[in-house]
């Protein structure tokens, strides 16, 4: 049997996920370097997304666009085919350790160690709801 290593990055991983069409995956790690990637490991691209640790990746419903939390306290937004950052969503006074969007809405929801949970319009960059 032949093993495969390759080494995806040069920091610890904190999140990835799949798209929903099971294409692409992404990776995040602890300096905030997002890293696209086929299914056989070919990365295609590496963004600097956040200033710190990226925690968390969620798609939208229909793969255009991702969702990214980190240790900066930033929800952002992004094109995916384009790998470009199209909002920044502020309002967590700390980390942003967990988010996702909304199976089939236009709603990402996040968790920070501010010990809230926020509901976002990604559309409009705007929160929406507190708990």
């Amino acid at each position: 049997t032949l093993t495969l290593r390759t080494q995806a990055h040069d920091h610890p991983i904190y999140a990835l996920t799949y798209t929903h069409s099971g294409a692409f995956f992404l990776s995040a790690d602890n300096s905030g370097a997002l890293k696209y990637f086929t299914p056989t490991i070919n990365n295609l691209t590496t963004i600097p997304a956040h200033r710190e640790a990226c925690r968390a990746i969620s798609f939208s419903p229909s793969d255009e666009k991702f969702a990214t939390g980190g240790d900066d306290g930033a929800i952002k937004v992004w094109t995916f085919g384009e790998a470009r950052e199209d909002k920044v969503l502020s309002g967590h006074g700390w980390d942003v350790r967990s988010l996702e969007w909304h199976p089939w809405k236009g709603l990402i929801v996040s968790g920070s160690k501010d010990l809230l949970v926020k509901f976002w319009d990604p559309r409009l960059g705007k929160d929406i709801s507190t708990l």
